[in-house]
């Protein structure tokens, strides 16, 4: 993997694939964040991406 200042190729896609930012207050955002937190303790890359989307996708209701 190239390195350009000490940050690998994968290291700036991983933080592209996996960005979320859950809003505050959004039950569907906590719910996903949860996910997210508990595949990234897991390794699961897959887990973390589709829980990173949904975080992105979310409409930011209550989840009600």
């Amino acid at each position: 993997m190239m390195r350009r200042g000490g940050v690998t190729a994968e290291d700036l896609l991983d933080a592209w694939l996996y960005e979320a930012d859950p809003v505050a207050g959004c039950r569907n955002c906590a719910a996903e964040k949860r996910k997210l937190d508990q595949a990234v303790e897991a390794g699961d890359r897959r887990a973390r991406f589709a829980a990173a989307q949904a975080i992105r996708q979310c409409g930011h209701g209550t989840g009600a």
